[in-house]
């Protein structure tokens, strides 16, 4: 019978690997069996988190000063609540948008508190955000890719919000449009705490909401060691609006 001990390493590392794409639940399992399995999974484990906003508060505690070195990328999401029918088609309302940037904005405050405590290291660390409410592709836009590009299964058939059996049959409304794209606003009079640990930030455009100079200048001044900035933002609606953009003159 093959014994463990047996096998070649880079059959070992096929097997964690497996084990890795199976859920982050069997690597931790696996992780306590013995010190030697440790340091094999622990750097599999901890190389790449995805944090939801409701979780940062449990980081300062997963993270330990032997962990932390192993971190390179740190994924935040934001999950804003979801809205229904009766309003899918409209500009999100004055009190909606206060209230998701208020969700916004916490979630930064406590990250960046959280990770204001950590050291730098020579590797440096990436920190990804993005935010979005999970009705924005049940309504419209039943085709809005998130994430790393595995989603579960959708309801593509019907005949509703523009959609038959699949296909989009006409556009939606600006308004709708204007729903996924609210600005964020990050001005706020609590202060967000210096990181020095974050060497890359990464803006990637599956963040339809849009974050204006004044909001992404908020993030880069309590990012001194930042090294690289990774912003892929949507056009303006309006032609002349995206000129002023492309002539450093909008905000």
């Amino acid at each position: 019978m093959t014994s463990w001990d047996s096998l070649p390493m880079e059959l070992r590392f096929m097997i964690f690997d497996y084990l890795a794409a199976s859920g982050p639940g069997h690597l931790s399992t696996c992780a306590a069996v013995c010190k030697k399995w440790q340091e094999i999974i622990e750097p599999r484990m901890f190389r790449q988190l995805k944090l939801r906003s409701t979780r940062i508060e449990g980081l300062g505690t997963m993270i330990t000063d032997r962990t932390r070195p192993l971190v390179q990328y740190i994924w935040l999401h934001v999950e804003l609540p979801q809205y229904t029918c009766l309003i899918c088609n409209r500009r999100e309302s004055q009190s909606a948008w206060i209230r998701n940037n208020r969700l916004i904005r916490g979630a930064l405050l406590k990250l960046f508190a959280v990770l204001s405590t950590w050291d730098s290291t020579a590797g440096g660390l990436t920190l990804e955000l993005s935010v979005n409410s999970p009705s924005d592709t049940q309504h419209y836009f039943k085709n809005y890719c998130f994430g790393d590009g595995r989603h579960e299964a959708r309801n593509w058939g019907g005949s509703d919000h523009g959609w038959n059996n699949g296909t989009r049959t006409r556009s939606p409304r600006s308004s709708a449009i204007g729903r996924l794209f609210e600005p964020i606003d990050l001005i706020s009079r609590q202060r967000m705490l210096r990181v020095d640990a974050v060497t890359r930030l990464v803006i990637r455009r599956h963040l339809r909401r849009r974050l204006p100079g004044s909001s992404l200048r908020t993030l880069l001044d309590k990012l001194p060691r930042l090294e690289c900035l990774l912003f892929e933002p949507w056009r303006e609606w309006v032609p002349s609006l995206q000129s002023l953009l492309d002539r450093g003159e909008g905000d």
